[in-house]
């Protein structure tokens, strides 16, 4: 049985002319076919979502050093998202360009909305990194994913306004039953 694992790769490509070596060699076109890329590249393992949620579990008796798996994503500051790391697929199901736009509070649990806007105030009128509480956001399958997110504002140099906000959330655990629908006002 082969066993894979996801690795990130983050890189670029270089070019060059490669030098001549005194070949006589016919020239052909404009010499453009005959320069050399290289890919310059980092791989991070990547720790799949099974793997870290048995590791996370409370009846998990041993847990190995591994890191959670986060992602990173900013938002304007009024919430929405600008920018979703790639790896929020792997935890939230979301594509990063169906969450681009979008709110953070429309994720949210009803239930945790006024401790993460409290948050949310702390890190705007704050140079200092806020951590939330955990709390739940809905999945794309509509499950609710238990995260906790370090804030952090990212301030103008120049004019010292806040420009926006970088979040590093990281999953806590996978709660797996989806909302139960509300009935009546009860």
């Amino acid at each position: 049985d082969r066993k894979y694992s996801v690795i990130q790769c983050t890189g670029y490509l270089k070019s060059w002319a490669p030098a001549k070596m005194g070949l006589d060699e016919p020239e052909e076109g404009d010499g453009d076919s005959c320069n050399l890329s290289c890919l310059v590249a980092v791989g991070r393992l990547q720790p799949s979502i099974t793997t870290s949620h048995h590791l996370l579990s409370p009846t998990s008796g041993r847990r190995p050093n591994i890191r959670p798996i986060q992602f990173i994503s900013r938002h304007a500051m009024d919430g929405k998202f600008l920018f979703v790391d790639q790896r929020a697929t792997l935890v939230l199901g979301f594509l990063p360009q169906e969450l681009i736009g979008t709110s953070m509070y429309e994720y949210y649990q009803h239930e945790d909305i006024p401790h993460l806007a409290k948050s949310h105030k702390t890190v705007l009128q704050s140079p200092q990194k806020t951590t939330t509480q955990v709390y739940r956001f809905r999945s794309k399958e509509g499950c609710y994913i238990r995260l906790q997110s370090e804030w952090k504002s990212f301030r103008n140099p120049w004019t010292k306004d806040v420009e926006y906000l970088v979040a590093k959330n990281s999953l806590v655990l996978k709660i797996l039953a989806p909302p139960l629908p509300r009935v009546g006002n009860y």
